[in-house]
Formats: structure tokens, C-alpha cells, sequence
């Protein structure tokens, strides 16, 4: 049986048992995505081939919208933002309901970005 196959066996045993519970559905959220992101902060793209490689096993083994009761969540950086669009896109086009993104100031291939209220400061007003 493949992964995906198990998977989906998985979330037929998910689906009786949410029945019988009375759950309507449930989000799956990636925990872990978050403590990879730091580490690999100053190589972007080994930070975006990660993440590419965890969504796609993610709609592998899932998909992003199982029968409409299991929700899977991509993981989207913000360190390259064409690869993020490129992200977002693929996770439309895959039924994605939610994306998780890490709550913090991105660290690019040009370095750290500032948060925008440290912009409006250095910039002031309208500038």
C-alpha cells in the first residue's frame, strides 16, 4: 500500500471515528514547521525547498482538503517572496483552506527585513 494509500485508509478510520464522536471536521496545523525556519534563516533556498518539500508531502499523504472534514495547513516563508506567491498559488490550485506562516520578522536573501513599525519610524510620515 503506498503512503498515500495508508494515509487515506487513515482518515477513512479518522472519518467513522469522527462520526461516531459527532466532529464535524478537523485543522491540521504544522507544528514543527516553525523550528525550521531560523536555522535555515541564511540559506533561503534550502529554507524554500524545505518547506516545498513538506507541503507537497503534505497533499501527498492528506491532501489539503480531505471530503471536506480534514484541513490541511501548507507552510509558506516569506524569505523569498516569489517562491511564496508561486506557494500560495500551488495551495489554492491544491483546495488549501489555511496556510501557517511564522508570526516574526522575515529574514531574506538580503537580510533581515524591518518590521514596518521600525519603517514608519526611520521614514516618518508619508515618506
Amino acid at each position: 500500500m503506498s503512503p498515500s494509500a495508508c494515509a487515506r485508509a487513515a482518515s477513512n478510520g479518522w472519518n467513522s471515528t469522527a462520526d461516531a464522536e459527532g466532529l464535524a471536521g478537523a485543522w491540521l496545523f504544522p507544528t514543527l514547521g516553525v523550528l525550521y525556519e531560523e536555522p535555515l534563516e541564511k540559506d533561503v533556498e534550502a529554507l524554500c525547498t524545505t518547506f516545498a518539500a513538506f507541503n507537497r508531502w503534505l497533499d501527498e499523504d492528506w491532501g489539503l482538503t480531505d471530503r471536506d472534514r480534514i484541513f490541511t495547513s501548507p507552510y509558506i516563508t516569506l524569505a523569498d517572496v516569489d517562491w511564496a506567491c508561486a506557494q500560495l498559488d500551488w495551495a489554492l490550485e491544491h483546495d488549501a483552506r489555511a496556510l501557517v506562516m511564522r508570526p516574526s520578522a522575515v529574514f531574506t536573501r538580503n537580510g533581515p527585513r524591518i518590521r514596518a513599525t521600525q519603517t514608519s519610524t526611520l521614514l516618518g510620515p508619508g515618506e
